[in-house]
């Protein structure tokens, strides 16, 4: 009787959960990357994927021997290019408490699974740059742990999209605008560049299109129209993926919404949402939704950044404490320095609510099922970004703001008024820095940074090399505002470094265990020093 217990026992375990008395069936791997090559003597029906000439088509109706063409009335509609780095993994799966996702042999996920039956588990994968990978999945449960057979995957290319961009004026219903000269709402333009469909037939338009009545942010700049831009109004969006990961975009104080289009195509083009702030008055221009053209007007401006220490004595400060060591007397020194800012903070903390209520109504335009981007956007992958006041915003937020959907931050030549020591830069960062003044600030950030962080310092770069000027007034530049930089170097070496750190902590999915330099591509500009840091 002493020995009938336990068996019994473990005969009555195994009756009601036989998956627990014995490791999990042997997981097998698939992924969605490529459809199946099309084939002359197949008949397809309406919503098959097939992969042709390293495009992938959907069938819009039945056909056999068709060969699927890019056009309007070919019964296949273009997808885009087949392999580009975003595809999901499928395990099925034997009675499983837990599967661990090995990607390169090394862990990328884990995922709690129901022990009880046999199941189909999915982890998306997104962002992953050209090359090979190979992917494993292990099983366990009490009993122990089994692993698929590896899978090779081959991503081809990153995908180029055309690109769109749809321009949509929000309205702050809770906040009256501390800028107006009446009280009224504060309302802002906000244009969003984002991955369009191959098939988009929209002409192209100029360069710096603002809206049909204003060719451009500025009269000065109305010369664009001739230079045409990759960007088509109102086009339809990719149909490659679901969501797209989500960057918001301030540009500098009093600089136009179109002043970084060469960047915000080339992102847009790389399978991001480009959401592009306009904060009201203090843009060159920015047209509300009755059609009013709010110019920023220096007369009423000129007094924004009035109390404490003028932009002129700070920077005689960085300047001063250029060579010293960051001693914690010299750290001390620039905090005080920058609390010194007032006028800064109050501007800070108006483009600060923008971004905000931004960021709240990116959530409707997302659940409005009957609008272009229902479910489009990815709003738990999002980055913060700007050009020089707009930078420091970005940066600003990250610190200040607890929303773990915010996964990092870049700060393209923006002084950071807001430093102090509470500050926490605990998400990957990258500063870019021209040289048109000391940032001792960015020292301190790199310094105390206690998550990734990338500090590029461009050499012959001033402050104008960081928009579109570096390119488009090349045959102009004045000393003062443009530096000697070749300016197809210096677009590339800024937008390149934005595009390789958002694909490691924005697009990425899921994040690696070990991240590499993502600036490496670096080390062929001798106009680039770069520093990193990968705690």
């Amino acid at each position: 009787m002493k020995m009938i217990a336990p068996i019994f026992g473990g005969l009555l375990l195994a009756a009601c959960l036989p998956a627990l008395a014995a490791v999990p069936l042997t997981p097998v791997l698939s992924h969605d990357n490529q459809a199946a090559e099309w084939k002359p003597d197949v008949a397809y029906v309406a919503g098959n994927v097939i992969t042709y000439q390293g495009q992938e088509y959907r069938a819009k109706w039945w056909s056999r021997n068709t060969p699927p063409q890019p056009k309007n009335w070919s019964s296949w509609k273009l997808l885009g290019a087949a392999q580009d780095g975003d595809y999901t993994l499928t395990l099925q799966s034997g009675h499983a408490s837990r599967v661990d996702w090995y990607e390169n042999d090394v862990l990328i996920a884990s995922q709690d699974l129901n022990p009880a039956a046999a199941q189909t588990v999915q982890l998306p994968v997104r962002g992953r740059s050209k090359g090979s990978y190979v992917y494993k999945a292990v099983s366990l449960n009490a009993q122990g742990s089994t692993a698929s057979a590896p899978m090779v995957l081959t991503v081809l290319d990153a995908e180029n999209y055309k690109i769109g961009v749809r321009t949509f004026n929000f309205t702050d219903p809770n906040r009256l605008d501390p800028l107006a000269d009446t009280p009224r709402l504060r309302e802002l333009m906000v244009k969003i560049w984002y991955p369009a469909s191959q098939s988009a037939s929209q002409p192209v338009l100029h360069h710096w299109y603002h809206s049909p009545n204003a060719i451009t942010g500025s009269p000065g700049d109305d010369w664009l129209k001739d230079v045409p831009s990759q960007t088509r109004l109102n086009a339809e969006i990719a149909e490659k993926e679901k969501p797209f990961p989500v960057l918001v975009f301030s540009p500098g104080y009093a600089s136009n919404l179109e002043s970084s289009q060469f960047l915000y195509e080339d992102l847009a083009s790389k399978g991001y949402m480009v959401v592009v702030i306009g904060h009201t008055h203090q843009h060159s221009l920015v047209t509300m939704a009755n059609g009013e053209e709010i110019r920023i007007d220096w007369n009423k401006r000129i007094h924004d950044f009035d109390g404490g220490i003028t932009l002129d004595e700070l920077n005689a400060l960085m300047a001063q404490l250029k060579d010293q060591p960051l001693s914690t007397g010299v750290k001390q020194q620039i905090y005080d320095a920058f609390a010194k800012c007032e006028g800064d903070h109050r501007q800070l903390k108006i483009w600060q609510d923008d971004t905000r209520f931004v960021l709240a109504e990116l959530e409707k335009l997302n659940a409005d099922n009957s609008g272009l981007f229902a479910n489009r956007l990815d709003l738990s992958r999002i980055g913060l970004l700007g050009t020089s006041y707009g930078g420091t915003k970005s940066l600003q937020y990250l610190s200040e703001i607890d929303n773990p959907s915010i996964r990092a931050a870049a700060n393209i030549d923006g002084q950071d008024y807001y430093l102090t020591a509470e500050h926490q830069f605990n998400k990957p960062i990258l500063l870019m820095a021209t040289e048109s003044w000391v940032h001792k600030d960015y020292d301190v950030i790199y310094d105390t940074a206690s998550s990734d962080a990338y500090y590029v310092s461009i050499k012959g770069s001033l402050h104008g090399d960081i928009t579109d000027s570096t390119v488009l007034a090349r045959n102009s530049k004045p000393s003062d505002f443009l530096g000697p930089i070749n300016g197809e170097t210096m677009r590339t070496i800024t937008n390149q470094s934005v595009l390789a750190f958002f694909n490691q902590y924005v697009k990425t999915l899921p994040q690696p265990a070990r991240r590499a330099n993502v600036l490496t591509f670096l080390q062929g500009y001798s106009e680039a020093e770069v520093r990193v840091k990968l705690p």
